[in-house]
């Protein structure tokens, strides 16, 4: 293993150009960029700055006091240099004389926050780029109450990585460490732990078959063994357990979109499953396909949240005085469902770390679940961020009950659209190219928020402009916290599908044709 020297590193392949600041900051989830050479990228300098702003952070006290001890806990995902980097994390850690604790192998992110949860750490650290293509990387930070950073505290590391030098971060090599007894690893019982909380949801007599892959991901054969756990029929794409850097070729192993199903639903169709489960890089979002009798047809994350939100109502304790939580820019089906049950809504910003935050706000045991429109799902007692591996213990729970019922999820979202109208979702993801593409999408931001169209209502939540029009259609726009582009989330409710995926095209065209115009397709 690798050990680095407490001298001062300069790398020579960095131009004076590239050394004159760090220009990386927090976005909806950690600090994630491309990996290369850089201040403007992830590797080896960039991370070590990163710790080094978080150990002043933890010195100076300004840090959330949600920790029950002393140890900072680090993991990593399967992606190439991610090893290298948990250990740059604990290095640095070291050398500041704060004893860390580090996974010996990737692990998903809500073993991380499950742990620290429930266990007594200071805080936690994990390397990873969740669902982003192979040639990204990243770091989150998390509270010692499993819970992502917010910006009043990510502000502060941002203000500490702009006045230190990176290239003069100084390390601890790991022997040293060992001896001073500040670098332990993370023993087994941790991931026995998580599993035996997540796995207890036993159903009995289960008729489901489901197919799970964690998409070449850290979650690799937990999802399998969890819910064989559970009691349903488990069959796993072997080939995608194995931990791949490249993802196997994916474009992105991210469960939103259909195309990563493709190896699940060959074995689907061959062992005759109900469901295909997908869970993304780093375990934290959950992609559903259900089969229709002819096909398998993908959920959309606004799908799942409604399902799961119907499921949950009718077969748990419903708090008195309960709320759930969702992100501004997803689906109000759910929404809808949670209210004919007596709970109310919180609203927050996107990024997941808000309802995580709301949940550990909660004293009184009122917080049922909370949501997002890209995957994300969390229900009470579990980890304190998004956990798709939970997620998918519930949704086949959920698809069991309903078999046994001669239901479909397909079955049951008709009953929902029916009850509370056919809600439709799309979201779009633009890169402005080029040089100038980030003053190109800021243009087109501000031309949106200073020109509303003459038949809607715009309003400003957080970060993100809201368009309401009278035909029950509703876009959001905001810039993407992880990628460098611009996100735009339609959603339109009407009486069938088929309205309503005609109001979805229509609002559409109508933002796509400006967008265009800044991106350089149209004059």
């Amino acid at each position: 293993m690798k050990e680095y020297s407490k001298t001062v590193r300069r790398i020579p392949q960095f131009t004076d150009e590239s050394r004159e600041r760090m220009t990386l900051t927090f976005g909806t989830g950690g600090v994630r960029a491309v990996e290369g050479l850089g201040l403007d990228r992830i590797n080896d300098i960039t991370v070590g700055a990163v710790t080094a702003a978080l150990a002043k952070a933890l010195d100076l006290g300004n840090f959330p006091e949600r920790g029950k001890g002393k140890e900072i806990l680090i993991g990593w995902d399967t992606r190439k240099n991610s090893r290298l980097y948990a250990d740059t994390v604990a290095a640095v850690l070291n050398e500041k004389g704060f004893p860390t604790r580090v996974f010996p192998k990737p692990i998903p992110i809500p073993l991380l926050s499950h742990t620290l949860k429930t266990g007594a750490f200071r805080c936690g650290v994990m390397i990873t780029a969740s669902h982003n293509p192979a040639i990204y990387n990243g770091v989150k930070i998390y509270d010692g109450g499993g819970v992502q950073l917010l910006p009043r505290e990510t502000s502060v590391l941002e203000e500490k990585m702009k006045k230190l030098d990176p290239f003069a971060v100084s390390r601890m090599k790991r022997k040293e460490a060992e001896e001073r007894g500040l670098y332990r690893l993370a023993e087994d019982a941790l991931n026995g732990n998580y599993i035996a909380a997540v796995g207890g949801r036993r159903v009995k007599d289960s008729p489901l078959k489901a197919v799970v892959t964690p998409l070449y991901g850290s979650a690799a054969a937990i999802p399998r063994k969890v819910l064989s756990r559970c009691g349903h029929h488990v069959f796993a794409v072997k080939e995608e357990e194995t931990a791949d850097p490249l993802f196997g070729g994916l474009s992105a192993p991210n469960p939103e979109d259909p195309s990563v199903f493709a190896a699940a639903e060959r074995l689907g169709m061959k062992v005759g499953a109900d469901l295909l489960l997908a869970t993304d890089g780093d375990g934290d979002r959950c992609g559903c396909c259900v089969w229709s009798g002819k096909d398998f047809v993908p959920l959309s994350g606004n799908d799942i949240a409604a399902l799961l939100l119907a499921y949950l109502c009718d077969h748990e304790v419903v708090p008195a005085g309960g709320f759930i939580v969702r992100s501004v820019v997803s689906g109000q089906r759910a929404e809808a469902v949670a209210a004919d049950h007596g709970l109310k809504t919180v609203i927050t910003p996107t990024g997941f770390k808000y309802i995580g935050d709301e949940l550990m706000r909660d004293r009184e045991g009122k917080f049922f679940a909370g949501y997002e429109e890209s995957g994300g799902f969390l229900f009470r007692g579990g980890a304190s961020d998004k956990d798709g591996i939970a997620a998918a213990v519930l949704l086949a729970e959920a698809a069991a009950a309903y078999k046994k019922q001669g239901k479909t999820f397909l079955d049951v979202l008709k009953e929902l659209s029916e009850k509370y109208g056919a809600e439709r979702t799309l979201t779009d993801r633009f890169v402005f190219p080029g040089a100038e593409g980030d003053v190109r999408r800021k243009e087109c931001e501000s031309y949106f928020a200073l020109n509303p169209f003459p038949d809607g209502e715009i309003s400003r939540f957080a970060d993100t402009l809201i368009f309401r029009f009278p035909d029950r259609t509703r876009t959001a726009l905001r810039p993407s916290g992880t990628e460098p582009c611009l996100k735009i989330y339609h959603t339109a409710v009407a009486s069938k599908k088929e309205e309503a995926d005609a109001l979805l095209a229509k609002t559409r065209r109508r933002f796509d044709d400006i967008v265009s115009v800044f991106r350089g397709e149209k004059n």
